[in-house]
């Protein structure tokens, strides 16, 4: 349902559908008022367990108060919770502001984000359009936020021409709570630009690239844990651009390529030097351990293809303990074997190819959220 400049009252109305893994929201309003960006995210100008003014709560079981001194760094925050036990599992707050200042922009919506007791939350912005079409919407549905630390997240859309009204808001799916603070709105440039615009690498930017593109190939088709196997590559790996493109000089690069791919190979690591020590220990055999896994790739396999009936196959082989992954047909690695492989000059990835595995799941396991989401 669309907003329609018409007369008469019409209360705004909530209608929400929750699927697994997605949220749509939908809100409806005329004559409504909007809101400046800056003073709907200033939440110090409340009182402790105030709403702010301009911003609309639903359903009626959900409140959002501030919280004077609870964000990340002691600042304000705003707190979506349920404020009764018949508040069911979804809420919202949201701020509607003019879109008129933002037509042919394009736009950004970050917040400093954490959750308590199980809540999902995700960030929404929406913007409609004066001739009824679709606009932008994105409420993160399908990546939402289970951090219980203070993360910062964004949402970066475009406004159209024609754009009327834009909602900003925080979704809440589950039991707890969602916090934000430090909550921005703020043009980034001319819409369809991208996010920003087109620059040479530097070269610090074109080691670091280079280093990150070497380690996710290695990880992606040659390490063997259900981690990596499970991992959503090609957005991890954009992410990851922008995590790994800035490190200043090579230790800030080893830091953010390990905080990259730890959650998905808790048994890599980023070594240095002219001829680092293979490090011991990285995939030990644990007492429980009855097997092994390793990829196997005759050249570089369809994702769908049929091992029996495709020539070119790649997938992960298993074997017990008694029978050695040097045996098959194409001869594979002792499980927690390590191998090195250069990501750059003096730059190495230790990585075992093979794995022990525990009722048929790979060890070690990752104790790192991401990539169980």
């Amino acid at each position: 349902m669309n907003r329609c400049k018409t007369s008469g009252p019409m209360a705004r109305h909530f209608n929400s559908l929750l699927c697994v893994t997605s949220v749509a929201v939908a809100t409806a309003a005329a004559g409504q008022s909007t809101a400046a960006a800056d003073d709907a995210f200033d939440f110090s100008v409340f009182d402790a367990g105030e709403t702010p003014a301009d911003w609309s709560i639903s359903p009626d079981g959900f409140r959002a108060v501030v919280e004077p001194d609870g964000g990340p760094d002691g600042e304000p925050c705003l707190v979506l919770e349920p404020a009764d036990d018949d508040a069911g599992a979804f809420g919202q707050a949201v701020v509607t502001i003019d879109a008129e200042p933002y037509r042919g922009q394009r736009v950004r919506f970050a917040a400093s984000v954490r959750v308590e007791g199980g809540m999902r939350g995700q960030l929404m912005m929406r913007v409609d359009r004066e001739s009824g079409r679709p606009g932008f919407y994105d409420n993160m549905a399908d990546r939402p936020i289970h951090d219980e630390d203070w993360q910062r997240h964004e949402i970066i859309g475009a406004v159209d021409d024609d754009g009327w009204l834009i909602d900003l808001g925080i979704v809440a799916v589950g039991s707890g709570a969602v916090r934000i603070a430090d909550v921005a709105f703020e043009t980034i440039g001319e819409a369809g630009a991208g996010n920003e615009p087109p620059r040479p690498l530097t070269p610090q930017g074109e080691e670091n690239l280079t280093a990150l593109a070497r380690l996710i190939g290695c990880v992606r088709y040659f390490h063997p844990s259900d981690e990596a196997a499970d991992a959503p590559w090609d957005d991890l790996t954009i992410e990851a651009v922008r995590q790994v493109e800035d490190a200043p000089d090579r230790d800030a690069l080893v830091e953010q390529l390990e905080a990259v791919i730890e959650p998905y190979a808790p048994a890599v690591r980023i070594l240095t030097g002219p001829s680092p020590e293979v490090p011991e220990g990285l995939a030990p055999r644990s007492t429980d351990a009855d097997g092994w896994i390793a990829w196997k790739h005759r050249s570089h396999g369809r994702p769908d293809a049929v091992a029996g009936e495709d020539y070119f196959v790649s997938r992960r082989v298993t074997g017990s303990l008694d029978e050695p992954p040097a045996d098959r047909d194409i001869p594979l690695s002792d499980p927690g074997e390590i191998e090195m492989y250069p990501l750059g000059d003096k730059l190495w990835c230790a990585m075992p190819l093979t794995l022990y595995t525990e009722s048929g799941r790979t060890l070690p396991a990752s104790d790192s959220t991401a990539a169980t989401e």
